[in-house]
């Protein structure tokens, strides 16, 4: 449980910063949204040392006949400090972000490395094949979403939808 509770205050703090964004932008407010956002994450990742090793069930594939594991995420002795580890370079980007003030601060940019983080926080606590390649898909499909608006006067976008689909079909031969 408190695995799940890491990743949706990522994903909330994420949301949080696109809808304050587009009701009414305000960067500070922004800023500080995502660095509590972090911060908190980055707390609890720290304090689940101490429930270590941990897993959680999520739910069973229909029909058993066809797959005969579960989706579960795992955090144990092998995997916490990465997590650790990946919180906290979030938590460090954001952190640092207001003293670059030779580049605009982007709220989206805040947004992004926060789902991102929770994504990849998904892949790294996945506890089967099954849950490590729909976390898989997940982070491709989010920084594509992610990338695609940015590109658009750029002529590298034109490779975005080629890089997408070669990450998918990279992945489906994975899973064949």
């Amino acid at each position: 449980m408190p695995i799940l509770m890491i990743l949706a205050l990522l994903l909330v703090s994420s949301a949080a910063i696109a809808i304050s964004d587009a009701v009414k932008p305000k960067v500070s407010r922004s800023w500080i949204i995502a660095l509590v956002g972090a911060a908190i994450s980055w707390l609890g990742v720290l304090l689940l040392r101490l429930y270590l090793p941990t897993d959680l069930r999520l739910f069973a594939w229909q029909p058993e006949s066809l797959f005969h594991t579960q989706l579960f995420l795992e955090i144990n002795y092998d995997n916490w400090p990465y997590a650790l580890s990946l919180v906290t370079l979030c938590m460090a980007v954001i952190f640092t972000d207001s003293t670059r003030s030779f580049l605009p601060s982007s709220p989206k940019a805040w947004a992004n490395s926060l789902a991102l983080t929770a994504v990849n926080l998904l892949a790294l606590f996945a506890g089967d094949p099954n849950m490590l390649i729909f976390a898989w898909v997940l982070v491709d499909t989010l920084e594509f979403v992610s990338a695609l608006p940015s590109n658009q006067a750029n002529h590298s976008a034109a490779r975005l939808p080629t890089v997408f689909g070669v990450r998918m079909l990279s992945t489906l031969a994975l899973a064949a």
